[in-house]
């Protein structure tokens, strides 16, 4: 059978069996049908999409490895209602990777969100089969390294994940946090896109959707800025889908009827950057404790519905009336360094 011919014509001293088989170096606009292009490939609805990174910022406190594990729990279950968005029909296994917690930590966790939400572990034995959890004091999860001032990206670790996730045909791996799966400059824009690109590698190459989270910088935490995040802006600039978590400010708390003393325990996931889609409406989820059999409790999620539809309706009212939304205000910008401005933040452990 004859090799291939490339869209491009390679230029003469090029033309060799080794490079007709190579994939074309480009696609000339008349060489496909617009009808016959596949959809893009979101796995939840605004949230992930195979073959692409997400990435949710939040400062420390706010819930961020609390919701990404009720994301995998959701997966799991097949359920829409554990995070309030819309997935592709069925279950599916993924990947949950914590850099910095132990196994058993994550074991309580994972504990937690499954029998919160009603799937206790001899009931719902095939949906806890589907959820992979990994700790990065237990395995090497660093895909980045430097050497002699040069990224290295460490190809073991590649193969491992990319082996692992093809094995157990998973969808989601999320890495959390993401400064701790590299020894790079994290101020580096070259360098963090290096380490973003390998990630997209794996997600384009096992075809799965990778989630990175990450922290806001010190004292750069702006609810309405996706570039408030720690470190190099290109982070944010290779994420094609990035997201927030913000608390209820005392404001919206007036408005819902909730307690400001309460105000920290209600968390939005904002939409701070699509660029394959449109913007997608806030979903408020309230944080409770969970008791787990062995005597711990634990911090679990429940979306609220009251809350969800209440401030997304006084938004659509804002931008009727000519308003911006109030969409991620949080407090305004210049208040955001005074001292004790996310005290309240701090009470997600005192319960828990």
């Amino acid at each position: 059978m004859p090799a291939p011919t490339p869209d491009v014509a390679l230029p003469p001293a090029q033309t060799s069996t080794t490079a007709s088989a190579s994939p074309p170096i480009a696609t000339c606009g008349i060489d496909f049908d617009p009808a016959a292009i596949p959809k893009r490939a979101w796995f939840v609805d605004g949230r992930f999409a195979l073959k692409y990174c997400t990435l949710t910022v939040s400062p420390g406190g706010i819930g961020k490895s609390m919701f990404a594990i009720h994301e995998h729990v959701a997966l799991a279950c097949g359920r829409d209602d554990i995070t309030g968005q819309k997935q592709v029909a069925g279950t599916h296994a993924s990947w949950y990777i914590n850099t910095e917690d132990p196994i058993d930590e994550l074991q309580r966790r994972f504990a937690a969100a499954f029998i919160a939400h009603g799937m206790q572990q001899a009931a719902a034995y095939e949906a806890w089969k589907r959820v992979f959890f990994s700790s990065g004091r237990q395995a090497n999860f660093r895909i980045a390294y430097l050497k002699d001032g040069q990224v290295v990206i460490d190809e073991q670790v590649v193969k491992m994940m990319t082996d692992f996730i093809a094995k157990n045909s998973i969808k989601l791996v999320t890495i959390d946090p993401f400064v701790r799966c590299h020894a790079v400059d994290e101020n580096s824009n070259a360098q963090i896109d290096a380490v973003v690109n390998a990630f997209a590698k794996i997600a384009e190459t096992t075809e799965c959707a990778i989630h990175l989270v990450h922290h806001d910088g010190k004292g750069k935490h702006n609810d309405r800025d996706i570039d408030s995040a720690r470190g190099a802006s290109s982070l944010v600039s290779a994420a094609r889908i990035a997201h927030r978590l913000r608390i209820l400010t005392d404001e919206e708390a007036s408005k819902c009827g909730v307690k400001r003393s309460d105000a920290w325990k209600y968390v939005a996931l904002i939409q701070a950057k699509s660029n394959m889609g449109p913007r997608t409406k806030l979903q408020w989820f309230e944080k409770r404790g969970c008791d787990l059999p062995n005597g711990d409790t634990v911090g679990v999620m429940f979306t609220d519905q009251r809350i969800t539809e209440l401030l997304n309706k006084l938004e659509e009212e804002e931008v009727a009336g000519g308003d911006e939304p109030r969409r991620g205000r949080g407090r305004p910008p210049g208040k955001i360094k005074k001292a004790g401005a996310f005290k309240a933040t701090k009470r997600e452990f005192q319960p828990y």
